[in-house]
């Protein structure tokens, strides 16, 4: 299955210090879109990625000072972006390819996303928080940004000792 090949691509240039396979399509710029409960994907080519990585500080002031003390509470998850465009036919709206898309971002759980870089952060696994869809330039293109939060499959130790971050591929 093609997706299968495309995302043990994008996993083996991450352990492989980005030697770039051959064959799982265009490593820099595609992003794949899995939902594993509906066995569904959506394939987003050209793709513009933003990856941005926040904290939770706490921040106390200072009396008769400038400035504050911060207090690292924890690390966010990352927010990812991407963007695209679906096209349709000549002279008509893209609805079909809208529906699949759609399709994956209703998924229940979250998605399995296979991308060279989104790799380098080893993020594999994406929750869908919004989209937004813009005017296309002609009748039969949508643009899009679609926004997740990176998501991990964590297993705890019910002794309390020790979390596992576990990353889940498919079969």
């Amino acid at each position: 299955m093609a997706i299968t090949n495309f995302i043990e691509g994008a996993w083996d240039i991450y352990k492989n210090n980005f030697k770039m396979p051959t064959g799982v399509g265009n490593v820099l710029s595609d992003v794949i879109l899995y939902a594993e409960e509906k066995q569904t994907y959506f394939t987003i080519k050209d793709a513009k990625i933003s990856v941005k990585k926040s904290n939770d500080l706490k921040s106390t002031s200072l009396i008769s000072h400038k400035g504050s003390v911060k207090e690292l509470i924890q690390a966010k998850d990352y927010e990812v972006k991407i963007s695209g465009t679906l096209i349709g036919e000549p002279d008509a709206l893209p609805f079909a390819t809208l529906a699949k898309l759609n399709k994956v971002l209703n998924e229940s759980e979250s998605i399995l996303v296979a991308s060279t870089y989104l790799a380098t952060f080893e993020i594999f696994r994406l929750a869908f928080k919004e989209t937004t869809f813009d005017q296309g330039t002609t009748v039969n293109t949508l643009p899009f940004t679609l926004v997740f939060e990176s998501d991990n499959t964590y297993e705890f130790d019910l002794s309390g000792k020790e979390v596992k971050k576990q990353l889940r591929l498919i079969k």
